[in-house]
């Protein structure tokens, strides 16, 4: 289900935010991971993204969800079940295929010259993983260094740092915003691009763009603390 956002401030402890943050990557990442179900066919519905609860706090994010209010009034005019199947399809060619997807969701794919799955940044979010803490759940049959995988971590992490001491949380915030900066935000303009130009609704492409802007408001939020230390 999509998490109750909202707008989170240096005037609150460490905790809210952690809670707030995992709740939005686990949200972002399930996005990223599996095709829209009828269990959360409310994503398909303007009213969702004209309403969404986290102000826009860059321009990706502004852009991204204008796009998701205009294309979902538009998909909103088909049956539930047709705009499911809509979205699905286009999920499929952009992320799984047949064949090589037209957006490869794989970190490896737009930062190695070989363009394989499971090169070093595969590796390199593995080692994160381990570093962190943070086990992959068999169900997720991928390569670490998928951005809905990545996003996970982020997910994973700020769940814990909830409960931390705010040392602990203040050196943690660094590390994961070296993480932002070294992976996810490494290559997620090139899966943008790809998603725009192979997307028929421009609903994908838009959630990936969404991505991109959290995950630099992300950014700022983890400097305020660690600038704040």
């Amino acid at each position: 289900k999509a998490p109750e956002w909202r707008k989170v401030t240096m005037a609150e402890s460490w905790q809210a935010p952690a809670v707030f943050r995992s709740e939005m990557y686990r949200f972002l990442g399930h996005c990223m991971l599996e095709p829209i179900g009828p269990d959360r066919a409310i994503l398909l519905k303007p009213d969702f993204w004209l309403n969404f609860a986290l102000e826009p706090a860059n321009d990706y994010m502004r852009t991204a969800l204008e796009a998701l209010g205009r294309i979902s009034t538009r998909i909103d005019l088909l049956s539930e079940s047709k705009a499911l199947e809509k979205v699905q399809l286009e999920y499929m060619s952009l992320f799984l295929g047949p064949g090589e997807p037209l957006a490869p969701p794989w970190e490896s794919m737009y930062t190695t010259n070989e363009r394989l799955m499971f090169g070093q940044p595969a590796l390199e979010v593995r080692a994160a993983m381990a570093s962190f803490g943070v086990e992959l759940v068999a169900k997720y049959s991928q390569p670490e260094d998928h951005l809905g995988l990545e996003l996970m971590l982020l997910a994973a992490v700020a769940e814990r740092d909830a409960k931390c001491t705010e040392a602990d949380w203040r050196k943690s915030a660094g590390l994961q915003a070296d993480f932002i900066n070294k992976h996810p935000l490494s290559w997620i303009e090139k899966l943008a691009q790809d998603a725009e130009t192979h997307s028929e609704t421009g609903f994908y492409a838009a959630i990936v763009k969404l991505i991109h802007g959290v995950l630099l408001w992300d950014l700022e939020l983890l400097k305020e603390y660690t600038d704040s230390a």
